[in-house]
């Protein structure tokens, strides 16, 4: 079961967006909803394991504010599903996820960070201009919850470590054409204007985050087996970690 409701500004974006923010990492395990934000529009998508009639009173207690009816809503099966929330129709055959080649006839450059604490406001400014449905037509935002069978998962049980403690990832997605002659458009630039760039430079600072603790130090270890002198140093690479046997 997906559905996809369009909210403008001025019928409930922002209150809808605000809502989702303590939300979305809190609904039951078979729900997922995410938001594209664009053009000053915020698009809510949902997948949920279920039929209409169990989806309903979840949406109805829980998120009233999209209004959900049995109009947004279509029964498809899971792999129909991954088709139409990637761009497709429900009359799209799911044979088009064989093809590995990119339909998409323009560059894109993707930002993303890691929600721990939310900043619930409905006064655009700070991070919450980004969610405030700022981005231009030739840019998205993707707000994408976490926490369920997600934060369940151990941060070290597999290479993705951003688990429990983790309420949603923000994806910043600029597009502009190959032609173009001016590159990067500059909103995206500026996603991360004003924050401590002396601390992003601490290269266990930004591999803690990017990693994960348990997985940054796996890699540390072993770099200090096979790197132990930083040779092939890079700004932005785990450094070495060495430890002495007794």
């Amino acid at each position: 079961m997906v559905f996809n409701i369009q909210k403008t500004m001025d019928l409930g974006a922002v209150d809808g967006v605000t809502k989702w923010q303590t939300l979305a990492p809190a609904l039951p395990d078979e729900l997922t909803i995410q938001v594209v934000l664009q053009n000053r529009q915020a698009l809510f998508q949902s997948l949920y394991l279920g039929s209409y009639d169990q989806l309903l009173p979840v949406m109805s207690s829980r998120f009233p504010e999209l209004g959900m009816t049995g109009a947004d809503c279509r029964e498809m099966t899971w792999l129909q599903s991954m088709v139409y929330i990637n761009g497709g129709t429900s009359s799209t055959p799911v044979e088009v996820l064989l093809n590995r080649t990119t339909s998409l006839s323009a560059f894109t450059k993707n930002k993303s960070d890691y929600v721990k604490q939310q900043a619930i406001s409905k006064r655009p400014r700070g991070r919450r201009s980004s969610r405030g449905s700022t981005a231009p037509a030739a840019g998205l935002i993707i707000l994408e919850p976490h926490g369920g069978r997600v934060g369940s998962i151990a941060d070290g049980d597999t290479p993705y470590p951003h688990r429990a403690g983790v309420l949603d990832n923000i994806q910043y997605v600029a597009f502009w054409p190959t032609t173009a002659t001016v590159a990067v458009p500059d909103w995206i630039k500026n996603v991360y204007s004003g924050r401590l760039r002396d601390e992003l430079r601490e290269r266990h600072v930004w591999g803690e985050k990017y990693f994960g603790d348990a997985n940054f130090r796996r890699l540390a270890l072993t770099k200090g087996k096979v790197d132990a002198g930083d040779y092939f140093r890079n700004e932005q690479s785990v450094p070495p970690l060495v430890t002495t046997k007794k």
